[in-house]
């Protein structure tokens, strides 16, 4: 299965719409005192998920040289890149 973005936005951009629409979701609810760490734990949350799941791999085709194309991870950091042995 494949998933295309409609749009050429940052993966940083796209974490931080994520992020801020979860966080509208349930701003009503959320005491002032406690605004700011509810958004970094979205922020913190959605990453985890999108590092863990969402790679980038350019469409290159059928030849051979395409095979040895390796993914991208856009979400992913340097730490968690080497332990999943792709740094």
């Amino acid at each position: 299965m494949r998933f295309l973005l409609r749009s050429d936005s940052t993966a940083e951009a796209m974490l931080e719409q994520l992020a801020q629409a979860a966080y509208h979701v349930v701003e009503g609810n959320i005491p002032e005192s406690t605004t700011e760490d509810v958004r970094v734990g979205f922020y913190v949350a959605f990453h985890q998920i999108l590092a863990d799941n969402l790679v980038k791999v350019h469409d290159c085709g059928t030849l051979p040289v395409c095979e040895d194309l390796r993914e991208e991870h856009p979400f992913a950091t340097q730490a968690l890149l080497a332990a999943r042995g792709h740094a």
